[in-house]
C-alpha cells in the first residue's frame, strides 16, 4: 500500500473510533460537607462521588438535567457529565447546614 493510502486509512481510524471516555474526579460527601465544593471538568467527565461519612444524597438545585443519587451511607456512585454547564447540587439532608456543591462543564 503507498503511503498515501496508508495516511489516509490511519485518519479514517481516528475519526471512526470514538473518543475515550474522559477523566474521573472524586468528590467526598463527608459530615456536612462536599470536599471539594467547587469542580470544574470538561463536558464527558465524570464525578465519582465517595461517601466518607455520614448519610447523604445528592439532587440538583440548578443546571443542566443531573439524575439523582438516592440517600445512602458508604461506598460510591459516578455520574458522567455530558452537558456543558453550571451544576449546582445539594445533600438536601443537609440543606440547612449548607452542603452544597458547585460543577463547572467547560465545552
Amino acid at each position: 500500500m503507498n503511503p498515501r493510502a496508508l495516511l489516509a486509512l490511519a485518519l479514517v481510524l481516528l475519526v471512526a473510533v470514538p473518543a475515550a471516555s474522559g477523566a474521573t474526579r472524586t468528590v467526598k460527601l463527608q459530615s456536612q460537607s462536599f470536599s471539594p465544593k467547587t469542580i470544574t471538568i470538561h463536558r464527558g467527565d465524570k464525578i465519582r462521588f465517595r461517601w466518607v461519612s455520614g448519610f447523604h444524597n445528592v439532587r440538583r438545585v440548578s443546571g443542566p438535567a443531573f439524575k439523582k443519587i438516592a440517600s445512602r451511607q458508604g461506598g460510591s456512585v459516578t455520574r458522567a457529565f455530558t452537558k456543558a454547564g453550571r451544576y449546582r447540587l445539594v445533600c438536601s439532608i443537609h440543606r440547612d447546614l449548607g452542603m452544597f456543591l458547585t460543577v463547572r462543564v467547560k465545552a
